[in-house]
C-alpha cells in the first residue's frame, strides 16, 4: 500500500507475521496501478512500468521498461511478470535486460483480452469472445482453451490455478476446472462480487465479496450438490465492515485492510 505518494509499503498480511516491520519501496513518482510479487514490486502510470527487488534492504529498482500501449493490469510470480494492454497479454522474464516477450493472443487473432492471472506454472487469461486460455509458462505453449457462451469478464485462481471462479459479462459466477474443462454454476452468487479470495490455507473453502457482504462456499471435487453445481455449496454470509476491504482469506479469517492502511484480521 502508498504510505505516500512516494513510497510504497510491503509488508505481510499472515497472523504470524503481523510484528514484521514492512518493506519501505522508494518510488520517483505517484504510481496509478501496482502489483506484488514474491521477490518484486512493480509500480507504474500509462506505459512505463518499474521494478523493484524485494531481496535487498533498501528494496531498489531492478529494472525498468515501457510497452507498446497504456498498461491495465500487471501481475508477477517469482519468474515472470505479465502485462496486459490494449486487449493482448505481454509476458516476460524478471531477469533484467531479458528485452524479448511473448504476445497473446498471436497477432492473426482478436486483441480482446479482459481479465488474466497467473500462478507458478501458468497463466490464464479470459477474452470478450468468452474464451478462457492455459498457458503453460515454461514452454509459452497453450495447452487448455474453455469456451464459455458470453464474454469473460474477471478470473479468481486458486494458488496452482488448477480451479478458478470466472464471472462472465452477466455477472454470473462459475467454478471451472481446467482438469476435465467443465464449469460449473455457482448457487446465490453475488451480482455485485467485486473479489472472490480462496482460502490458502483450506483448498475448498471459498470467500466473496461485495461492498456490503460477505459470503463463504464450500467446494467439493467429489460431489455434485442437489442445485446442480458439481459440489460448490453456499454455507453463510456476513456483513462486511465498513471501511475495511478484504485482501485474502487465510485459514478461515478474512484478513483485510483499512483505509489508513492497517492490516485486520476478521474471523
Amino acid at each position: 500500500y502508498l504510505t505516500s505518494l512516494m513510497e510504497l509499503s510491503v509488508c505481510s498480511a499472515l497472523p504470524d507475521r503481523k510484528g514484521d516491520e514492512p518493506r519501505r519501496v522508494r518510488i520517483g513518482m505517484e504510481p496509478t496501478f501496482a502489483a506484488l510479487g514474491p521477490a518484486h514490486a512493480a509500480v507504474g502510470m500509462n506505459n512505463q512500468v518499474f521494478f523493484h527487488s524485494l531481496e535487498a534492504d533498501d528494496c531498489p529498482l531492478a529494472f525498468e521498461r515501457e510497452y507498446l500501449g497504456t498498461v491495465d493490469q500487471v501481475i508477477l510470480n517469482a519468474d515472470f511478470v505479465a502485462v496486459l494492454s490494449e486487449g493482448r497479454v505481454q509476458v516476460h522474464t524478471l531477469r533484467e535486460g531479458d528485452d524479448g516477450a511473448q504476445i497473446f493472443p498471436g497477432k492473426d487473432e482478436s486483441a480482446d483480452v479482459t481479465c488474466m492471472c497467473m500462478s507458478r506454472d501458468f497463466l490464464v487469461y479470459g477474452t470478450a469472445r468468452g474464451t478462457i486460455s492455459y498457458i503453460f509458462l515454461q514452454e509459452f505453449a497453450l495447452i487448455n482453451e474453455y469456451r464459455h457462451e458470453c464474454g469473460i469478464a474477471k478470473l479468481f485462481p486458486n494458488d496452482s490455478a488448477t480451479r478458478l471462479v470466472f464471472v462472465d459479462d452477466t455477472a454470473a459466477g462459475f467454478l471451472y476446472n481446467p482438469v476435465v474443462d467443465l464449469a460449473r454454476p455457482i448457487p446465490r452468487f453475488p451480482p455485485a462480487a467485486i473479489r472472490v479470495m480462496w482460502d490458502s490455507a483450506d483448498w475448498g473453502v471459498l470467500v466473496v465479496h461485495d461492498a456490503k457482504v460477505l459470503s463463504v462456499y464450500v467446494y467439493s471435487q467429489h460431489h455434485v450438490s442437489d442445485e446442480g453445481s458439481g459440489g460448490v455449496k453456499p454455507i453463510g454470509q456476513t456483513k462486511l465492515q465498513p471501511g475495511l476491504t478484504p485482501i485474502m482469506a487465510y485459514d478461515g479469517t478474512v484478513i483485510s485492510q483499512a483505509d489508513n492502511g492497517a492490516i485486520v484480521h476478521v474471523p
